[in-house]
């Protein structure tokens, strides 16, 4: 961060990177992407991913870990399905639908 240059650049995403969150006390992080996938990586090795999520059907376009619970995170997609993930189980715990409210 001090120099503000890139150290690594990973290839493992095919599309471009849609959501990055940093998983609570950690040195992890994870992203979403067009290519339907989450990511988790470390950012004291970030040259390959530690985890890949890839059960999404669409665009995964945003991610968020709970604030407390730092095994657990959420995904959303473009066809309004969030998924509720255990990090540490490496498996989707609920599947639940976004609805919007109409204005």
């Amino acid at each position: 961060m001090e120099t503000l240059k890139t150290e690594c650049t990973p290839e493992e995403n095919t599309h471009i990177i849609t959501d990055i969150r940093f998983r609570p006390n950690s040195t992890q992080l994870a992203t979403s992407s067009f290519d339907a996938t989450v990511r988790v990586w470390d950012a004291a090795q970030p040259s390959y991913c530690m985890w890949k999520f890839t059960v999404h059907t669409a665009q995964v376009m945003s991610l968020d870990f709970h604030p407390k619970k730092n095994d657990l995170f959420c995904s959303c997609d473009g066809n309004s399905e969030i998924r509720f993930w255990n990090i540490n189980q490496y498996s989707c715990t609920r599947i639940s639908e976004a609805s919007l409210l109409d204005p």
